[in-house]
Formats: C-alpha cells, structure tokens, sequence
C-alpha cells in the first residue's frame, strides 16, 4: 500500500508541470552599437541649445529627481541653470526592476516643472511639450527646444531621434 501511495505521488508530481511552458524572456532594447547614454544626452544638449547647462552631479540628480542612486545603472543629464528655464535632458538606466518606480519619480518632475512656469508663457508651453520616454531599462526626460521653435514639433523630433538610437 505505501508503495502504490508513493509511486502515486511521483506520478502526480511528475505530471503537475507538463504542458506548461516558462515565459521566454523578451530581450531588453540597448543602445545602438556606437551610441552610449552619454554621447545621446551630450548631443540632444548640443542641438537643442540647452541655456547655460549644468551638467548633473548625484546631488543635483538625487536631490531634484529623489532617485536613489543604487536604483540607477548609469545616468548623464544637463539642467538649464537660465532662471525661469524648464530645459532639462536626462537619461537613466534603471537597474533591474526599478524602471517602473523611476519612471513615476521622472513623471512627477515633468509635471512639477510644468507647474514652476506661468501659464500662457512660452517656458510654459515648452514644459507642457516636454518628452518622456521609457525603452526597457531606459528612462529619458527631455525639456527643450530651441528659440522660436514649436515646442510640439521639436518634442516630436526629439522622441525620434531617441527611438533612432535603439537597436
């Protein structure tokens, strides 16, 4: 009797898995070949006339975006240091498992730099133009756009040429 028991419950265990198959992974998207977070970054700055960028150290980082920095792979980012500018570019690679929570603090810094501009202003409305972008483990927040431009269309192009960087 103990054996038919015990040779039942092997059946029963052996059995309990079959048909099921593990999820398959989906790889995570990277960076182009020859494009880091920095050389991305530096370069949206440069085209899109950042006033007087600051480049973020991890307390200026930490302490506007309250990210912890254990959360983070890496980061590169510029904030306009111009008094009433919203411009900011950053970019982050969260650590694994991390990019959800990251990516409510980097929303909640768009919607607080919108509100710091006065409504009805052209700060304003770059702000409200203002691009969040989540790829994998990438996180980017873009505040720019050069003078006289419209916000919308350069957000547009911007989101662009960061979708252009992922392979």
């Amino acid at each position: 009797m103990r054996r038919v028991l015990a040779l039942l419950l092997v059946l029963a265990l052996l059995f309990t898995g079959c048909g099921k198959k593990a999820p398959v992974p989906q790889p995570q998207p990277q960076l182009s070949q020859d494009i880091t977070l920095k050389t991305l970054v530096d370069g949206l700055v440069e085209e899109y006339e950042l006033p007087l960028p600051a480049v973020m150290d991890d307390t200026l980082f930490t302490g506007l975006l309250d990210i912890s920095l254990k959360d983070v792979v890496q980061y590169h980012g510029y904030i306009s240091m111009d008094t009433g500018a919203p411009d900011q570019i950053i970019g982050i690679e969260a650590a694994e498992g991390k990019a959800e929570a990251l990516q409510k603090l980097m929303e909640a810094r768009r919607r607080f730099v919108t509100a710091a501009q006065g409504e009805g202003t052209a700060q304003h409305a770059k702000a409200q133009s203002g691009t969040l972008l989540f790829r994998g483990n990438y996180l980017f927040l873009v505040i720019a756009g050069r003078p006289d431009a419209d916000p919308a269309a350069e957000a547009a192009e911007i989101v662009e040429k960061l979708e252009d960087s992922f392979s």
